[in-house]
């Protein structure tokens, strides 16, 4: 979510938004960690609240496919299908699997 004051963004996700602050426009952040300590569903809770502020979201899908994302989304009860004029995703392993990757793009 952007702040009108500064012009900086949060993260929507107040726990994360306590310890990081404010992020600048452009900034990079990096996630890492181990195998299952909820990499992937910090990234999809911060993806989920920054469709529910309307700012446009690009998910590549690296280990699994676009309609996984979906499905383990709505575990959360993050619907994303309400929200696919923001979000746009690429499908790798659909590719690498040598399918036709699911792609949006507007």
């Amino acid at each position: 979510m952007r702040d009108t004051m500064s012009g900086n963004y949060t993260t929507g996700i107040s726990g994360l938004d306590v310890l990081l602050g404010e992020l600048e426009p452009g900034s990079v952040m990096i996630l890492t960690g181990p195998p299952k300590v909820g990499k992937s569903v910090l990234a999809m809770e911060f993806m989920y609240r920054g469709l529910q502020n309307q700012t446009p979201c690009l998910f590549i899908a690296a280990e699994y496919g676009y309609s996984d994302l979906q499905r383990n989304a709505m575990t959360f009860n993050w619907f994303l299908q309400s929200f696919s004029d923001d979000l746009h995703g690429i499908d790798l392993p659909t590719r690498l699997a040598g399918g036709r990757p699911r792609i949006q793009v507007t």
